[in-house]
């Protein structure tokens, strides 16, 4: 599991380089739907870490920190999938202009701040939980 984990890590890593790259041209074009596509891909190849890290540290403390680590990835994508399929929806249906620009950042920032304020607040715990147990842990 460890191996693979490693793959599905650099792949996420190149998906995030890829977002970085091309990040203006899909600005400019506005491809927003995609960008959100590819985050939730991004974050989905991340999942396994969590596991893995406690398969590797094997710390009781960790143990608790990937509860919080899985369910902040699992959110993060399930809000980055919500919000992709509102920009399809908004940009698909929206040719005679009935949905206004303001409705439509109403409907973003609901689908997106109290989701991801609070995941913020899943990824710090998982943040301390990583960190006490890199601290515990015997050095070589």
């Amino acid at each position: 599991m460890v191996y693979s984990t490693v793959i599905l890590g650099w792949i996420g890593i190149l998906i995030f380089l890829t977002i970085i790259l091309y990040f203006k041209r899909w600005q400019k074009n506005n491809e927003y739907a995609f960008l959100h596509l590819l985050m939730a891909i991004m974050y989905a190849t991340w999942l396994p870490l969590p596991i893995v890290f406690y398969q590797l540290i094997g710390s009781d403390t960790l143990l608790v920190g990937v509860m919080f680590g899985l369910t902040y990835i699992i959110l993060l994508v399930i809000v980055m999938a919500l919000q992709t399929g509102h920009i399809a929806f908004i940009t698909k249906h929206n040719e005679d202009g009935e949905i206004t620009d303001v409705l439509g950042s109403y409907m973003m920032a609901t689908l997106s701040n109290p989701y991801e304020s609070l995941l913020g607040v899943f990824k710090c715990i998982w943040a301390i939980f990583v960190g006490i147990a890199f601290g515990r842990m015997k050095k070589c």
